[in-house]
């Protein structure tokens, strides 16, 4: 699922009406306005509206699109009424006769084009009754009948753009997902996986290519993150190291048809070529830190881990070990578990890559407990993955492959898709802070006396 905005903000709610098109607005102490609703920080918009609209008047609506600030006027959120017998609260206006002090000009164009779009204009969900087509869609893919729509949960919206759970008559819920630029292959990525190993990946019922659009039945539940408990940390995690082996051994040998499905890639081959511009990236956002009075690690050390990584990489070529799917983006929430294994959703990072790199992103989730606590579960976890490798290769080459994991984890986080290093998002603040970390902790990686052995002995 998209991560949720990161700062505070304010919007109108601009809803409409479904079937007269005209806007609720309600009065106040100025006169009649659109309600405005604060978005708190790391909220996600279209779930946060949802959920308070239906709790301070008993609305139950559903979020469209965004319409950008416009000088002194705030950002608005469109929004329809699901359920036309509701609002009565409310005053109806036609677009028309709303005062020019509620909404600029710029945002009058914009609610009016999306009152009049199609969806044939390549935004198929800023427009007013396409959840009406979606439960359509879920009926004759699956014959199960929505329960109300008032069971319809929303958490991301937008023109192109949709995450919502729909719940049918029997209580069993649908979740809907789709998207766009830049995350548009996260629907063929799913498929494919879903085809290879569908055990590990919700059972998906239906996909379309014009919404880039799929349905997938609800089965397991998200555990919270952190889960409750050492033993509850323990018991999940193994289980999902287990089932992540599985989804790996299933797509090694097939890395054509993984990055064909929209994976990026992160073999050894492609790597390679982008080592000079990660480590120039790590520099710079090192000299940006130390600009703001942060400790930064010299230029001198970054050439150092550069020359390191490049090492790390001829070491673990020479173990010939099989790339595989990698989950770029693995957190609690995005692993679900109740039917016998894990399940893995939000494959908008997949990446073909080293499996042991997902292993260290397993040990990195381990944060339950004591420090004992914790060192007990990363065994039980290290031991899972290598008894599981040891069916198919050499025991000593998987446990050889531990000793360069941190370094090829943190490697892989730092490159990503590898789009970003000549767009906007280069210098996005929260991308140079990953990078700081990264830099530090590769730092710790390197002078690690098993790494340090290994690369000695590889010269």
């Amino acid at each position: 699922m998209a991560h949720p905005q990161m700062t505070a903000a304010a919007y109108r709610l601009v809803l409409v009406h479904p079937d007269s098109r005209e806007v609720l607005v309600i009065w106040s102490a100025a006169g009649l306005t659109f309600p405005e609703i604060a978005i708190p920080c790391g909220a996600r918009l279209a779930e946060h509206i949802q959920t308070f609209v239906r709790d301070k008047w008993g609305l139950h609506v559903l979020v469209l699109d965004t319409i950008q600030a416009d000088g002194p006027h705030m950002a608005c959120a469109f929004a329809e009424l699901l359920l036309p017998d509701e609002g009565q609260f409310f005053r109806r206006l036609r677009l028309r006769d709303l005062d020019t002090a509620l909404i600029s000009e710029m945002q009058r164009a914009r609610v009016q084009s999306l009152l009049d779009s199609t969806g044939h204009d390549q935004t198929p969900f800023a427009r007013l009754g396409w959840i009406d087509e979606a439960v359509a869609w879920l009926h004759a893919s699956t014959r199960d009948r929505i329960s109300s729509k008032k069971d319809i949960r929303q958490y991301n919206a937008g023109a192109d753009l949709a995450l919502i759970r729909i719940r049918v008559e029997d209580g069993s819920g649908y979740w809907l997902k789709a998207t766009g630029e830049p995350n548009k292959h996260e629907r063929t990525i799913t498929e494919y996986l879903y085809r290879e190993c569908h055990e590990y990946i919700p059972r998906l019922v239906a996909s379309r290519s014009d919404w880039n659009a799929w349905l997938m039945l609800e089965e397991g539940k998200m555990l919270p993150s952190p889960p409750y408990s050492s033993i509850e940390s323990l018991t999940e995690l193994r289980q999902a190291v287990t089932s992540m082996c599985e989804v790996q051994d299933r797509s090694s040998g097939v890395s054509l048809d993984i990055l064909d499905a929209g994976a990026f890639d992160q073999a050894t081959e492609a790597m390679r070529p982008r080592i000079p511009e990660m480590f120039d990236y790590l520099d710079e956002a090192m000299s940006l830190a130390a600009a703001m009075g942060e400790t930064r690690l010299p230029t001198g050390r970054i050439r150092q881990l550069q020359r390191v990584f490049s090492d790390v990489l001829d070491d673990v070529e020479h173990l010939y070990l099989s790339e595989g799917i990698i989950h770029g983006d693995l957190r609690w929430e995005h692993i679900l578990t109740g039917t016998g294994v894990a399940q893995f959703i939000d494959w908008s990072e997949p990446y073909l890559a080293y499996p042991v790199i997902s292993l260290q992103q397993f040990l990195d989730m381990n944060r339950i407990g004591s420090e004992d606590v914790r060192n007990l579960i990363e065994e039980a976890l290290i031991q899972e993955y290598c008894d599981f490798w040891a069916m198919f290769m050499d025991r000593e080459l998987i446990e050889q492959s531990l000793i360069y994991m941190p370094i090829l984890s943190l490697g892989s986080s730092l490159l990503g898709r590898g789009d970003w290093f000549y767009s906007d998002t280069r210098y996005d603040p929260l991308r140079l802070a990953n990078a700081v970390k990264i830099a530090f902790r590769m730092d710790a990686a390197a002078e690690h006396p098993r790494l340090r052995e290994a690369l000695d002995d590889s010269e």
